[in-house]
């Protein structure tokens, strides 16, 4: 019989779980000035609008707490539909107590508690060959732009066109959620955020003072794009509605490395947004894909056939545009591990390790056309590339848990 007791956090508990996760996550040397910051930023979490304590999983031995796992509850845009997931945050064992099975109990009872509570799906950023044994699959890689501070000085000033960076303020928080919903209202998928979500998530005080966010505004004022992140040279989430406002985000980050122009800089961001394409014609520019097998970005259902209740409208839209007024014929149906759809006289039946890729956009049409004969006819194979179409997909870096 295991010696762990696992339950939901309380205020109480809160200082110590914020230590143990700086002292997990946190930078390896703790006079480092960010491990303050973090502390103080972990201190805050239990302000967050979405925060939820019985979200808060702690195992405890000898009332000692040893281990946790944070839910985050989210709502995630996928086309035109919206599911609510359970994102998997800070997932820790002391070291002291690892190797016990600590991790693998607490994440099982948080998918209990995901069960409980109704959500469509889970995602999370995990370690390699640990989480897939829980249903977790690869949904997408990690995409990053990176740049030299040297290719970025040689942008001259006029690309900026009169736009000026600054650092935000509160006041600016409106202008930010409507940047951010301009860019991200197009994407293949995308979390929902509110203005309080906003205000929490931006109320960071990185080492030094130095500014958590800057924001980009043109000539007349006008707030066109915001550079959010805790070092200056890898910014968590950076969008630029134009060029202009991208040279001048451009232009400023690279100005804070005048004396190291061998410096590269590091925007979290989808390569095909407005900042990547607009930055790729001002400076050189790399493209990054980060895919780690059996690991990293990974998803699983929770509530199988109540997301795929969900998503049916988004399906049937996509379908008319190929089968007219037959696609609203579409059913979905969960297994205990298969999804099946069934539209007219066919049935494709497809594992979760096959349907969760295809929803979030990851596989191509030439990785569906790579699939045995023997599972899916050329009619079929049709249908999947017309249902889920290739995408650059992900989260936003202030959405990351």
């Amino acid at each position: 019989m295991t010696d762990l007791i696992i339950r939901s956090a309380t205020p109480d508990d809160w200082p110590t779980i914020a230590a143990i996760t700086i002292r997990t996550f946190g930078p390896e040397d703790e006079h480092n000035p960010l491990a303050e910051s973090f502390l103080q930023h972990w201190l805050n979490m239990p302000n967050r609008p979405d925060f939820i304590w019985e979200n808060t999983r702690i195992g405890l031995v000898n009332d000692q707490i040893v281990a946790h796992v944070g839910i985050v509850e989210r709502v995630l845009r996928i086309g035109s539909v919206n599911l609510t997931f359970g994102g998997i945050a800070a997932v820790l064992t002391l070291p002291e107590y690892r190797k016990r099975g600590y991790a693998a109990q607490l994440l099982q009872d948080a998918i209990r508690r995901m069960h409980e509570v109704g959500y469509d799906l889970s995602l999370l950023t995990g370690i390699p060959r640990f989480y897939d044994q829980f249903g977790f699959v690869v949904v997408w890689p990690r995409r990053d732009t990176t740049f030299r501070v040297e290719d970025a000085l040689r942008i001259p000033p006029e690309a900026a066109d009169g736009y000026t960076v600054r650092p935000a303020t509160e006041d600016d928080t409106p202008d930010i959620l409507a940047c951010y919903d301009r860019e991200w209202h197009t994407r293949p998928c995308g979390a929902r955020r509110t203005l309080d979500w906003m205000r929490w998530r931006l109320n960071c005080t990185p080492p030094g003072n130095a500014p958590y966010v800057v924001v980009v505004e043109n000539p007349n004022g006008v707030l066109c794009g915001y550079s959010a992140g805790w070092k200056p040279d890898q910014r968590a989430e950076v969008i630029a509605v134009d060029r202009p406002a991208t040279a001048a985000l451009l232009r400023h980050n690279a100005s804070l490395f005048t004396d190291k122009p061998d410096t590269v800089i590091r925007w979290q961001q989808m390569t095909d947004s407005r900042a990547a394409r607009y930055a790729r014609q001002l400076c050189t520019v790399c493209y990054e894909i980060i895919a780690v097998h059996r690991g990293d970005w990974m998803a699983r259902f929770i509530d199988t056939q109540s997301a795929l209740d969900t998503l049916r409208p988004a399906f049937v839209e996509r379908l008319r545009q190929h089968h007219g007024p037959d696609a609203d014929a579409l059913t979905l149906k969960a297994g205990a591990d298969t999804v099946t759809l069934h539209m007219g006289s066919s049935d494709i039946t497809l594992p979760h390790t096959l349907f969760l890729p295809l929803l979030f956009g990851s596989l191509s049409a030439n990785d569906i056309d790579d699939l045995p004969d023997h599972e899916l006819k050329q009619p079929q194979r049709n249908v999947l590339k017309q249902l889920f179409p290739p995408a650059i997909s992900g989260l936003a870096g202030l959405d990351w848990f």
